[in-house]
């Protein structure tokens, strides 16, 4: 089950209540405070990682309110943490929550790759310059063929009531462009410089956007 609002969640369990004898509830890893912090909502420092599912959650709700065009905009009411609770409180229906990382791959229509593609393969450049703060951002991400491959274990009863994390091997974003770079073949080299304050607007290339799941 998909759902990004609280009414979502009470939809879908009651919709498959007397149907289904298990629920997957697809949530995501911006529950976190940690998140909150990163994003700008949350007061307090960093946190260290790696977060485990028992980690602190967010006690500001709607991160994305202010990016919204207004109520009657989904990303107003989005808030993954009262999903959770709408589902994992109905015991009519045993869920097991999966929170999400950022996923990559087919049909991802936030063309998470496509930064470090275009300048790896369109315009065939020779070096892929980052600053050094953007090249050791941290971040969990999947590809959603492992995705979905996470969905089909958790539909095991073994799983009911429990809260997962799911995440390939968390790399440094320099990491991960070495790999985006190893995966096809580019021959070019990876430069990494002294903060720059203002880029040249085709430079402008860094970490992946956090965004909520249903993006994709």
């Amino acid at each position: 089950m998909a759902a990004g609002t609280e009414p979502d969640g009470r939809i879908l369990t009651a919709a498959v209540r007397g149907i289904a004898r298990r629920g997957v509830v697809l949530s995501s890893m911006d529950v976190y405070q940690a998140y909150g912090r990163i994003h700008g909502t949350e007061p307090g420092p960093p946190q260290p990682t790696p977060l485990a599912e028992d980690s602190t959650l967010r006690s500001v709700w709607y991160p994305y309110r202010s990016e919204s065009d207004g109520e009657q905009d989904w990303l107003y009411h989005y808030e993954k943490i009262l999903v959770e609770r709408a589902v994992m409180n109905d015991a009519s229906v045993p869920s097991t929550v999966l929170r999400l990382p950022m996923a990559y791959g087919p049909g991802d229509y936030q063309h998470r790759l496509f930064s470090y593609l275009k300048r790896m393969v369109v315009d065939d450049r020779p070096m892929i310059i980052l600053d050094r703060p953007g090249s050791e951002w941290r971040a969990s991400r999947a590809d959603v063929a492992n995705v979905a491959h996470a969905v089909v274990l958790a539909v095991d009863k073994r799983a009911g009531g429990h809260i997962f994390n799911i995440s390939e091997s968390e790399y440094l974003e320099a990491e991960w462009v070495q790999q985006i770079a190893d995966a096809i073949g580019y021959e070019g080299r990876l430069v990494i410089v002294p903060p720059i304050i203002r880029w040249p607007a085709d430079f402008r290339i860094g970490p992946s956007t956090l965004r909520p799941f249903e993006h994709n």
